[in-house]
């Protein structure tokens, strides 16, 4: 895709074929969030992005910086723009960034949730 659009930042860039993912989510309250509002507890669609293999900046959680240590986190827009500028032409580092992603949460089946959900109900 070619063509100037505007940036994350709000300054023109020229488009690129699609590389990587951004990982944007809102600071929603959530059973797990802290008392400032941000959610402790990794996104549903941060699993399914590593299991896929697909490289993505993250915004910071507690979960996701223990176990998706290997991907870059941004604190907003510009901070987003620079990272992805320089990991879109870093192509060996973000393969392995995704591939460490992806072994990561390898453990995170249906099997693996419905086992553990079961062992709970046990305890009860």
């Amino acid at each position: 895709m070619g063509g100037a659009g505007p940036g994350l930042d709000g300054r023109p860039v020229r488009r690129v074929p699609a590389k990587a993912g951004i990982n944007l989510y809102r600071r929603e309250v959530s059973l797990t969030s802290r008392w400032d509002g941000r959610a402790d507890a990794m996104g549903p669609r941060e699993v399914e992005m590593a299991a896929t293999g697909l490289f993505f900046l993250r915004g910071s959680r507690a979960e996701g910086d223990r176990v998706l240590s290997m991907l870059p986190t941004f604190g907003d827009p510009h901070d987003a723009s620079q990272k992805l500028r320089w990991w879109l032409v870093h192509d060996a580092e973000r393969e392995e960034a995704a591939v460490k992603a992806r072994a990561a949460i390898a453990d995170r089946t249906f099997v693996n949730s419905a086992k553990r959900l079961l062992g709970l109900i046990e305890k009860l």
